[in-house]
């Protein structure tokens, strides 16, 4: 390495005073941001949304997660904990099921998500639906059915057995001893 020639590292730059720009006064720091710098502001963090279906603005997301089920069918099961109302005979909720791709139906109906009105009535362990909706893929309404159907034994492992388990608690459990 020739030694005349020094390498430039990690050395403080000085900047030749000439007579002209030894006389001038420094100019006061400006309060307003400079057009050559860039603006450095906080990011704020990102939240995200698990919604699937559009709610109207202002509602918050209320859907816990109560199964996964992994049968013949592979779908998530949440109840809209909002939604959930004891009432004389029964309690009442929303409950809806998430499917990892499109269902199709015999009858033509395309849906990624179906949500389902239901009371179930804990004591006696059954249940019956009230209203059924679906949902497509992204997230708009594509059939609702309003019948309200006869009261059916809870079956182990099904929608409505999900459903009591998450909204009757010990009640449903005590009811099975």
């Amino acid at each position: 390495m020739d030694e005349s020639i020094e390498p430039v590292v990690a050395k403080e730059a000085s900047i030749p005073v000439t007579a002209a720009s030894a006389s001038e006064t420094e100019p006061e720091p400006s309060t307003e941001p400079s057009q050559d710098l860039p603006i450095l502001r906080k990011k704020e963090p990102k939240t995200v949304s698990t919604r699937v279906a559009e709610e109207p603005r202002g509602y918050v997301d209320s859907w816990f997660l109560v199964a996964e089920v992994k049968g013949e069918r592979i779908y998530t099961v949440y109840v809209d904990t909002k939604s959930i109302e004891n009432t004389d005979t029964g309690i009442e909720s929303w409950s809806k099921l998430v499917f990892p791709g499109v269902q199709h139906d015999h009858d033509g109906l395309s849906y990624k998500e179906v949500q389902i009105s239901s009371s179930i009535y804990c004591a006696e362990k059954t249940y019956a639906y009230n209203t059924s909706r679906f949902y497509n893929s992204i997230g708009q309404l594509v059939y609702q059915e309003d019948i309200t159907y006869n009261r059916n034994e809870i079956t182990p492992d099904s929608l409505s057995a999900y459903v009591a388990d998450f909204v009757c608690g010990d009640d449903y459990e005590a009811a099975g001893e």
